[in-house]
């Protein structure tokens, strides 16, 4: 697992032991990967202070990533997922399972641009579905899989594999742009 993960898992955690609210754990992640802020996390084991020596776009980079995780375990271990939805992530009874499916078919088949970009229209929202997706599927426990499954199954799936390179090599490109622009 990377430092990233780590760190994220830990103050996800740290938050939700704290607090006992996956709405203040929610807030806390959206705000981090929205704004860059970690005024949400809690203080309790340094929290704050770890998820502060992540870059959020790094954190972004990961939820994306987690989406994919997700499809691709659930695949492996032949858990039941829906195969698709006439809904938008603006609709107004949109599930996490339907937003999930449907950041991870933008994911699939059109640039990561799709899901990244600061300019989209449902942005918020995005970012609400990945930190939702997140949490749910890492920092509570689970009786269908577990973080480790999330970290080897999509290495045993093609698709997912691709679209976690690509994901990567998005992000890649990002700071190698910002290094070219701040020299």
């Amino acid at each position: 697992m990377n430092e990233t993960l780590i760190v994220l898992d830990y103050a996800c955690i740290n938050t939700q032991n704290k607090y006992n609210n996956v709405n203040q754990t929610l807030e806390a992640l959206s705000c981090f990967v929205e704004k860059g802020t970690t005024d949400y996390f809690t203080n309790d084991g340094q929290a704050r202070e770890y998820i502060d020596q992540i870059n959020f776009q790094e954190a972004e980079k990961e939820l994306m990533k987690n989406i994919v995780k997700l499809r691709a375990t659930k695949n492996v271990k032949g858990i039941r997922q829906i195969l698709g939805t006439n809904k938008t992530l603006n609709s107004e009874d949109l599930t996490q399972e339907e937003a999930e499916l449907i950041i991870f078919e933008r994911l699939k088949n059109y640039s990561v641009e799709t899901v990244a970009s600061p300019f989209l229209e449902e942005r918020g929202s995005i970012i609400k579905y990945l930190a939702s997706s997140y949490i749910s599927s890492r920092c509570f426990i689970n009786n269908n899989f577990t973080t480790a499954d999330l970290e080897k199954d999509y290495n045993t799936d093609l698709e997912c594999n691709r679209i976690i390179n690509k994901i990567d090599q998005y992000y890649n490109n990002q700071v190698e742009q910002i290094d070219n622009f701040t020299r």
